[in-house]
């Protein structure tokens, strides 16, 4: 875990956050199994030319912090980049509810935050949140 050596104070509800990043994270660590690995790291946006754009939501205003959780499990098939938010779908088969991406998009959406996501295939994947801190 990577994280600045002070306190980040989050904008609004910690809840969503709490659950967004335990998706996330539970997401990764399946991914990853027993042979791979899971990163978490936290980072003050200075600005939004990092060139990253959301895939779900939009850049907070700043200031915002940046949740990273990687995983260095298949990564994720480009054509099915745009299913994994949908309710019900999920790579595991029948062991898979479906219901965990799904969830991260409408907390993301209602919360006015952002999230990335880029992966190369058999290799990793690397989730990235964008949230409002306070001011």
């Amino acid at each position: 875990m990577n994280v600045p050596g002070f306190p980040v104070l989050a904008h609004g509800d910690s809840e969503p956050l709490m659950r967004i990043l335990l998706n996330l994270s539970d997401n990764a660590r399946n991914a990853a199994g027993d042979m791979g690995s899971v990163t978490l790291s936290l980072t003050l946006a200075s600005d939004k030319s990092d060139g990253v754009k959301p895939m779900i939501g939009r850049h907070p205003t700043l200031p915002f912090a940046i949740l990273t959780v990687t995983d260095t499990g298949p990564g994720i098939p480009e054509a099915m980049l745009g299913q994994i938010w949908e309710q019900g779908f999920s790579t595991k088969g029948r062991s898979g509810s479906g219901r965990g991406l799904a969830l991260v998009r409408n907390l993301i959406e209602s919360s006015g935050a952002g999230l990335a996501v880029e992966t190369c295939l058999g290799s990793w994947t690397k989730f990235q949140v964008f949230w409002s801190l306070r001011t």
